[in-house]
Formats: C-alpha cells, sequence, structure tokens
C-alpha cells in the first residue's frame, strides 16, 4: 500500500532537507521498523508543484496541519473500531483511552467477554502507537531524527520554527510497504 507521510527536517537548504530525509528514513529503517516501509519517493502519488518547502512558505503549516489532521481522525477511527469491538461492555471510549497503558486488563477483559481479541489488540497497539508518536505506516507527519523523531508536533518545536522557519523544512514523500 501507499502511504502519504510529511516529513519535517532541520536543513541549511533544499539539498540538505533531501539529505536529511534519506538519512530520517534510513533511520526508521534501522530502527527494525521494516513494516512500516520498503520504499519511497518524494512526491509519487502524492506529487506537489513544490514537494520540498521551507517554515517560510505559504502552504508549509497548512501541510502539517492537514497531517496531524488526519492522525486525529486515524485514531478516532481506532477508538470508534474498538468501542464497536467491546459494543455491549460497560466502558466507554473515554475509559478506553485512558486505559490504553494497561493492555493486560483490557485484554483479559476481552477474553472474558469472549469478543475478539486479535482485533481488540491491534486497536489498543493502533491507539497507542499513535499516543505515543511511533512511527506507523499510517504515520502521516514525521519528524527527522535530528528534530526529535517522532510522529508529534510538540509546542517547543513549534517555537522553534516559528522563530527560524529558514531552518526548517517539510518533505512531501510516498512511501510503501
Amino acid at each position: 500500500m501507499h502511504y502519504h507521510w510529511q516529513v519535517l527536517v532541520k536543513a541549511k537548504n533544499k539539498d540538505d532537507a533531501r539529505i536529511e530525509l534519506d538519512e530520517t528514513m534510513n533511520g526508521i529503517d534501522n530502527e527494525n521498523m521494516r513494516g512500516v516501509w520498503d520504499w519511497y519517493e518524494v512526491g509519487g502519488r502524492w506529487n506537489e508543484e513544490e514537494n520540498i518547502i521551507n517554515g517560510t512558505h505559504p502552504e508549509f503549516w497548512e501541510r502539517i496541519n492537514q497531517a496531524i489532521s488526519f492522525q486525529k481522525k486515524d485514531l478516532k477511527n481506532c477508538v470508534e473500531r474498538l468501542v464497536e469491538i467491546f459494543e455491549d461492555s460497560e466502558w466507554t471510549i473515554e475509559t478506553w483511552i485512558r486505559k490504553t497503558d494497561d493492555f493486560e486488563s483490557i485484554i483479559r477483559e476481552a477474553a472474558y467477554q469472549k469478543i475478539n481479541e486479535g482485533m481488540a489488540t491491534y486497536y489498543l497497539q493502533q491507539i497507542a502507537k499513535i499516543k505515543s508518536g511511533d512511527y506507523r505506516s499510517s504515520s502521516y507527519f514525521v519528524t527527522g531524527d535530528d528534530i526529535c523523531g517522532s510522529t508529534e508536533l510538540r509546542k517547543q518545536l513549534i517555537e522553534e520554527i516559528k522563530k527560524s522557519p529558514e531552518d526548517y523544512w517539510l518533505v512531501n514523500i510516498d512511501i510503501h510497504n
């Protein structure tokens, strides 16, 4: 499958941004993340007029916000699927979100209620990965290793970008897994 990522890197110019992209992607691969991607290309199916833009570009924040909104939509979808699996359970969406770090009790609850344990586990893992900033095929937004190597956009990073937008680059890529 193909997935659309916006990769944020810190670089002096567009050529350096491309080098940082390759280093970031190699870093993801070297962390036993082979299931995340097997190849990628700049642009690809999501080719834009400009695939590598810096923080001064008018579309910079728009692209980041769109990617972050996809992450939120993905999280909501995982929670909704999980709730459907446990439809007869007394737990609410809020309970599931709060308890995502307590996998054992949730799996015991799944087994007790004879619920599809495999899919419950899958959605719980996806929720945990989204909330912890782990790389996934559908991460949508990724920061380079030189920044924080995550799928989160932290407030401190936003402030750093605003102080020196010319130092930050967003690279539009197509990954395949």
